[in-house]
């Protein structure tokens, strides 16, 4: 998209809240299937000798600057400070 599809706030043309009801409709859709891969992802890691997914793709990737543990850190902390401002965004779309 480019810059004359902008308004001057700065928003896409079509507006966010367009966005986000759009997303919302497909909620459920998205949530199976992200549930489904995470099943599938699980089931690789098994597959390939893991306890879960976490370990595998550490291995794959060869990733070496941090550490599983820090991922899980990072991962709490984006649960306990994003999304709680994430959900009342998306609660206060879904009332627009």
């Amino acid at each position: 998209m480019g810059v004359s599809s902008r308004n001057p706030t700065g928003r896409c043309a079509g507006g966010v809240g367009s966005v986000a009801k759009r997303r919302l409709q497909d909620e459920d859709k998205c949530d199976e299937i992200f549930d489904e891969l995470v099943k599938l992802r699980t089931q690789i890691a098994k597959n390939a000798g893991f306890d879960n997914y976490l370990e595998y793709i550490f291995r794959q990737k060869c990733r070496f600057d941090y550490t599983p543990a820090d991922c899980v850190k990072f991962h709490d902390a984006i649960e306990s400070e994003i999304m709680p401002p994430c959900a009342r965004s998306r609660r206060n779309a879904a009332r627009r």
